[in-house]
């Protein structure tokens, strides 16, 4: 088969539903990183002795699940479906928290809060400007104020141990 077949093969099932690769992309990603946000929120409740931190981890899931419900929303109504399943990179932060506890848990948890968060405000900002999808691409602009919120929260956090 030559190559322009196959792209065109590969491409057709995004073409037939309207939307680009870039968006599917960023249902993908961003999916994922709203489940890791959870999971690592909520083993943070379970784990963390420190209040602060769980204040964070209860924001966060809050935040989190409401986003992952309106993109679980928007990309059923934009005829896409969403992965339950974490990215593998995600899944091994995961695995890294779980083998943790104490401060050193605490210290793990919010350096990887920090460091999704700026992955995620990058995502989504790339999305509200280069998406092509109006619903994803308005989504991902009313998202934007909230993470940057959630970043400004987890550095503060980690300031103070």
């Amino acid at each position: 088969m030559n190559k322009i077949l196959a792209v065109a093969l590969v491409a057709l099932p995004f073409a037939a539903y309207g939307k680009s690769m870039s968006d599917r992309d960023f249902v993908q990603k961003a999916a994922s990183a709203g489940l890791y946000e959870v999971q690592a929120a909520q083993m943070a409740l379970q784990k963390s002795k420190d209040d602060q931190v769980k204040n964070v981890a209860q924001h966060l899931i809050d935040d989190h699940q409401q986003a992952n419900d309106k993109l679980k929303s928007i990309a059923k109504t934009e005829g896409m479906t969403v992965s339950n399943q974490l990215l593998p990179e995600q899944q091994q932060q995961i695995d890294k928290l779980q083998s943790l506890s104490g401060k050193d848990f605490d210290q793990a948890y919010l350096m990887q809060q920090k460091n999704a968060h700026q992955e995620a405000i990058d995502l989504f900002q790339k999305e509200s400007t280069d998406g092509q999808d109006p619903a994803l691409k308005s989504f991902a602009q009313q998202t934007v104020p909230t993470l940057k919120l959630h970043y400004q929260m987890v550095q503060r956090t980690s300031g103070k141990m």
